[in-house]
């Protein structure tokens, strides 16, 4: 089967695999810098050894010891810092800083300690399933991230204390689809925490979850959706504003600004679209 030609995508951020088109189907293109193409195919067992990408088997590995030492006592703390709240806030600002590995680090340190913090395990949901982005993960593998990363997800609910810790779980929640693009009907799954979320946030003061199906939206093309909730981030004033005036600039740029899109070319982040094409919600 010839898959056709590349389709670039979309990188931001905490990042993500490429973009599924508006009919559900994964389109090609993966990777920062250099597109690949993707090549359908019948998917083998999910529960065969996974041959590509040591890499990621080295992901697999470590998040099964880490769910299998859940079974362990907590350890005991070592200072006034090594508690579970420090390691998940160092955790969530490696995130930011794009420093991954440290990240799933911190939020080990968390789940050590304490086993019942729910945010812990929102974080590393996130860690997980941002596993899924490399160019070399197979379909398979894409699929068993996910899983663990959705289990971590119903974690992280089930050990929240409070109405801030669960709007923390389905925000996580919201960037586990996005980032695994593993079902079908991924945005769908990342509305359900959205409005979960939202729900919950009775003051209005989070732009979380606004910020990130924002992300959602804009990899499914969902033009119009994605830039009415930048713009609900903006209108919070939070520490999201740089983020989101830059994203929604570029989506007005590159998607919404001539109707009609221009050839093949563009950047690796935000690259142009095929002759003639309008993307919905433009």
């Amino acid at each position: 089967m010839n898959p056709g030609p590349p389709v670039p995508v979309i990188y931001s951020g905490d990042g993500g695999p490429a973009p599924r088109g508006v009919s559900g189907r994964p389109t090609p293109g993966r990777g920062e810098s250099t597109h690949g193409t993707y090549h359908p195919s019948a998917a083998p067992s999910r529960r065969r050894p996974h041959p590509a990408g040591p890499a990621v088997a080295v992901i697999l590995a470590i998040v099964s010891i880490a769910l299998a030492a859940c079974g362990e006592p907590p350890r005991k703390a070592r200072g006034k810092l090594d508690d579970p709240q420090h390691h998940t806030l160092r955790g969530h600002d490696f995130i930011e800083k794009g420093q991954w590995d440290k990240a799933g680090r911190s939020f080990d340190l968390a789940i050590s300690l304490g086993r019942d913090y729910g945010p812990a395990y929102a974080g590393k949901a996130i860690v997980v399933a941002h596993g899924a982005t490399g160019a070399e993960v197979t379909e398979d593998q894409r699929e068993d991230l996910y899983d663990k990363a959705d289990d971590l997800v119903d974690d992280a609910l089930d050990k929240a204390r409070n109405p801030t810790e669960k709007r923390a779980a389905h925000v996580a929640g919201i960037r586990v689809y996005r980032l695994t693009k593993a079902k079908s009907d991924w945005v769908e799954e990342a509305e359900e925490h959205y409005e979960d979320a939202v729900e919950l946030d009775t003051r209005g003061l989070d732009p979380d979850p606004h910020f990130f199906m924002a992300r959602a939206y804009r990899d499914a093309f969902r033009m119009r959706k994605a830039e009415d909730l930048y713009r609900k981030v903006l209108a919070m004033n939070s520490a999201r504003n740089r983020e989101a005036d830059e994203e929604l600039a570029l989506v007005q740029k590159r998607w919404c600004g001539p109707r009609r899109a221009p050839a093949w070319g563009g950047s690796s982040r935000f690259p142009t679209a095929s002759p003639g094409r309008t993307w919905p919600g433009c």
